[in-house]
């Protein structure tokens, strides 16, 4: 059963996604929720990112203080942190896998990646 509140919104509940395939096609297809957050990962979830412009592609740590980007085919000084966070989700029916990329990463979070990435340096310290 799925729900339209005005022309914008595109309610569904999580069995709904999953009943409808949503997802499995050729072209992004977006709805809203109000679900829990169950468990989420944190193997893998903050990484060092290229620091130029749109580009969020990890880079290589060359050993030499330098960071090289495959896709922009350059080397840095320096690198921000990403977050990619996988995150299951449940409503009352049904649970499903999400991937939570930067902004809605930091929100669930309570914190910046920045910072994500400071305090996990000051820990291998």
């Amino acid at each position: 059963m799925s729900r339209s509140i005005g022309s914008k919104m595109n309610w569904r509940m999580l069995s709904d996604v999953k009943n409808e395939n949503m997802g499995h096609g050729e072209k992004a297809e977006y709805f809203s929720c109000v679900a829990t957050v169950v468990y989420m990962r944190k193997e893998n979830c903050l990484y060092r990112a290229c620091p130029s412009g749109d580009c969020n592609k990890k880079v290589i740590d060359q050993q030499n203080g330098f960071y090289r980007c495959e896709k922009c085919n350059r080397e840095f000084p320096n690198f921000r942190y990403r977050l990619i966070l996988s995150a299951n989700l449940a409503d009352f029916g049904d649970n499903q896998w999400v991937t939570c990329f930067q902004e809605t990463a930091e929100v669930l979070l309570g914190r910046n990646a920045e910072e994500l990435g400071q305090l996990r340096e000051t820990v291998r310290l």
